[in-house]
């Protein structure tokens, strides 16, 4: 998957990868399935015609904006968590409202492409934030399904949490 980036609210600033966190806009584009078809009817998308670069899909569709916030330092937001941190960055792809985050939710496309994402960059976790509890989708190299109440726990910490279901 191939994420193309605008700099969104950082447009005048220079961006510098080891900044503690940045982020982008961003606009994806996903296999159309029921979801995205029903989704696109309610906001009268017709336009098909834009195809990100190295996307093979026989009918590809943007979904609109994803804000993407990327953070390098999680101790700077979470001093508690005890994590070797060095090599773990977060990507947190975020919608522009509760009808697109539904629309994550039931587009079997748009998992899949979280989920290869997550494979194919050996991620460590993948939890669909749907604000009252989370779905972990991806751990520690694997599919998996659970749900977790805090969607900031450490994957060591979802591990438990799942392990106690």
């Amino acid at each position: 998957m191939e994420i193309p980036l605008n700099p969104g609210s950082f447009e005048d600033e220079i961006i510098c990868y080891n900044n503690p966190e940045f982020g982008f806009d961003t606009v994806l584009i996903f296999e159309e399935d029921d979801a995205i078809i029903d989704w696109g009817h309610g906001q009268e998308v017709t336009d098909k015609s834009t195809l990100a670069i190295g996307n093979h899909f026989q009918y590809p569709v943007s979904v609109g904006y994803i804000y993407l916030t990327v953070y390098n330092d999680l101790s700077a937001y979470y001093p508690e968590i005890i994590l070797d941190l060095q090599d773990l960055v977060l990507l947190n792809f975020g919608t522009t409202g509760t009808r697109m985050s539904n629309l994550f939710y039931y587009s079997k496309s748009i998992r899949t492409q979280f989920t290869n994402l997550l494979k194919e960059h050996q991620g460590v976790c993948g939890i669909f934030n749907m604000e009252e509890r989370g779905e972990v989708f991806w751990l520690n190299g694997k599919p998996i399904h659970g749900f977790i109440d805090d969607v900031w726990l450490s994957p060591d910490e979802i591990k438990l949490k799942l392990s106690h279901k």
